[in-house]
């Protein structure tokens, strides 16, 4: 993976690495990122083995946790525990800078870097880097052994037709 410390998140708005997995063995990948006024982040999703936070530096961010939807402003910070389903937006006419953490890293950076590459997300690309024990990425909606059979199936495609990644922290 590029040693670039910024890049486009899936949406176009642009993030800036702050620590890479690389940077703390593993341990955690933390990046600053500016949403724009009406932006919408990801569909809502999980993570298993991860927890995820977001300190807003500016502006006023939605977030998601489970069921219920909250705001928090300038020098508040949201952690959604592992296994919970979340996602985020900013309803406001003004952007948001906001500074996200996730612990432990895994792949999170690659699977957002290659997202953004693309208006489609690169889904063999991104199954090579979740599946079998290192699934970590869930959308809601969807039964878990479900998805991680599904995980599976697209990261051996994946393998065979070589789009595959490898984990930047290993």
């Amino acid at each position: 993976m590029s040693g670039d410390r910024t890049f486009h998140l899936p949406g176009g708005d642009l993030a800036t690495i702050r620590h890479t997995a690389r940077d703390t063995d593993g341990a955690l990948f933390e990046f600053e990122a500016v949403l724009a006024p009406g932006r919408s982040g990801p569909p809502a999703h999980l993570h298993v083995g991860q927890e995820e936070s977001f300190t807003v530096v500016e502006g006023l961010l939605r977030v998601r946790s489970g069921w219920n939807w909250s705001e928090f402003g300038a020098g508040e910070t949201v952690t959604v525990p592992s296994g919970t389903v979340h996602t985020f937006a900013n309803r406001s006419d003004k952007p948001v800078r906001m500074v996200v953490r996730m612990t432990p890293a895994l792949a999170f950076e690659q699977m957002l870097r290659i997202q953004g590459e693309s208006r489609v997300p690169p889904i063999l690309r991104i199954a090579s880097l979740n599946h079998g024990p290192d699934t970590s990425f869930f959308l809601s909606g969807l039964p878990l052994p479900v998805q991680r059979r599904m995980w599976n199936a697209l990261a051996r495609i994946a393998r065979l037709t070589g789009r595959t990644e490898i984990p930047a922290n290993r």
